[in-house]
């Protein structure tokens, strides 16, 4: 195996590790922080995959986990707007 070869590999499972670790976390700002890492990490594995010829054909899978961070990323941020802008306080003021 070539340098080239070792260092998607590495991408591969770097990606894989943090968004099944952004996915597994229930903190708010980790959650971000894991989940953006994934896309950035599972980005490069992609862009990687196009220079060995024998990983073109796997070049799907960080492509699918990085369109995966991409919509949890934006569900959670919608949930945390939600959460955020909740209206529904109680006041005890009678």
């Amino acid at each position: 195996m070539t340098g080239i070869a070792e260092q998607i590999i590495l991408f591969y499972v770097l990606g894989m590790i943090l968004f099944i670790i952004g996915m597994e976390d229930k903190r708010v700002p980790n959650t971000f922080i894991y989940l953006g890492l994934s896309f950035v990490i599972n980005l490069m594995g992609y862009y990687r995959s196009y220079i060995d010829s024998d990983f073109v054909t796997t070049a799907y899978l960080p492509l699918i986990l990085t369109m995966l961070s991409v919509v949890f990323l934006l569900y959670h941020g919608f949930e945390q707007l939600k959460l955020k802008t909740n209206d529904s306080y109680k006041t005890d003021d009678e």
